[in-house]
């Protein structure tokens, strides 16, 4: 009857929606990624990089295996650092890639990263997007002279700028982009640029900025 059709039509697009929900879960599709902010960090990362990289020397990327437990977020980074190599007519980079355990704090294996450097040459540069490389005093000890540049994503969990200072003074990290303390990020406003909400929730720093980091806190 015509008087129960509205009724008949919201009920269809409820029982649509909680299908929807059911395939999105059963699935395992990832939510929808701010794609543009975080290929914005992959290009900042690639411009941080390129201002190491001397003539002749290579790029490495370290990130996550993503093709089991898919994670956007880190692929986008990928891509837009990709896309900014690209455009400044740099080869493609080496991507290696870890299974790292998706429970855990985002961290290259001490030792894993220490081969890495003690591999690259100079004039070579590093990409963690899995942080920078917390190794042991024996590991650091043992690599001698660090040879390559290190540039580091440090998003979400990351080590304190009494620890970044330190490894910035070991060479062990030149450049970085860091997430800025939750404390200094203003509340949900709509985004006006993708450049505007990069610096909202992102700091670059180099190695000048690493060795004048406050004890609490990254200075704005």
């Amino acid at each position: 009857m015509p008087a129960h059709r509205p009724v008949q039509i919201l009920a269809v697009i409820a029982l649509l929606g909680s299908i929807a929900t059911l395939w999105f879960t059963q699935t395992g599709r990832p939510p929808r990624s701010n794609s543009r902010l975080h290929e914005e960090v992959g290009r900042a990362l690639a411009q941080e990089s390129l201002k190491l990289l001397r003539p002749g020397g290579h790029l490495t990327v370290i990130t996550r295996d993503t093709s089991t437990f898919p994670q956007p977020a880190l692929d986008l980074t990928l891509d837009g650092l990709r896309k900014e190599l690209r455009q400044a007519g740099t080869a493609e980079p080496t991507v290696d890639t870890l299974q790292v355990d998706t429970l855990r704090p985002v961290q290259v294996p001490s030792g894993d990263f220490a081969e890495w450097i003690r591999r690259a040459a100079a004039g070579d540069v590093i990409v963690s997007l899995l942080g920078p490389p917390l190794l042991t005093e024996e590991q650091r000890q043992a690599l001698g002279e660090i040879k390559p540049g290190i540039v580091a994503l440090c998003a979400g969990f990351q080590p304190d700028n009494s620890t970044l200072r330190r490894l910035s003074e070991q060479r062990l990290l030149q450049a970085a982009v860091l997430s800025r303390p939750l404390a200094s990020i203003t509340p949900v406003k709509p985004a006006r640029t993708t450049g505007e909400t990069f610096d909202e929730l992102y700091q670059r720093v180099r190695a000048t900025d690493l060795a004048r980091l406050p004890d609490a806190g990254v200075s704005p």
